[in-house]
């Protein structure tokens, strides 16, 4: 029998992601992806550090609750952005540097500890935005 559906219905299952992944896993990001989304955050931040130092140097009240309402909206949207936790994780390349460097005596602890420092965090940050903590 044929169907009268149009493709995409809610009774057809239609999967857009990428072909070949598992359900509900996310591909690493690759050394660009990582300095893109590092790019970007670090752009949200100095955003919201000239709003700060912009509400503080702000004499009249009014326009000083504008800016702190302004501010708080930056941060939340900083807080919810997705790229925080590709921008959290190691490149390759950092990764073997770390290695390297820290091949001497008490180097080898601490260079773990990066590495598992900023997996922990990147798996903190997604965490807490999955189950909607921010904001």
């Amino acid at each position: 029998m044929i169907s009268t559906e149009k493709p995409g219905s809610p009774t057809e299952l239609v999967h857009y992601g990428t072909l070949g992944m598992k359900w509900g896993q996310r591909k690493t990001g690759t050394g660009l992806q990582i300095r893109v989304a590092r790019i970007h955050t670090s752009a949200q931040k100095s955003a919201i550090r000239k709003s700060k130092r912009a509400t503080k140097k702000e004499t009249d009240p009014e326009k000083k609750a504008e800016l702190a309402v302004t501010t708080g909206q930056l941060q939340t949207r900083y807080l919810k952005n997705p790229n925080r936790i590709i921008a959290a994780r190691l490149t390759s390349g950092e990764k073997a540097v770390v290695a390297l460097l820290g091949l001497t005596g008490a180097g080898i602890p601490l260079a773990t500890g990066v590495i598992a420092g900023t997996s922990a965090r990147s798996r903190r940050i997604e965490y807490k935005q999955e189950n909607k903590r921010y904001g």
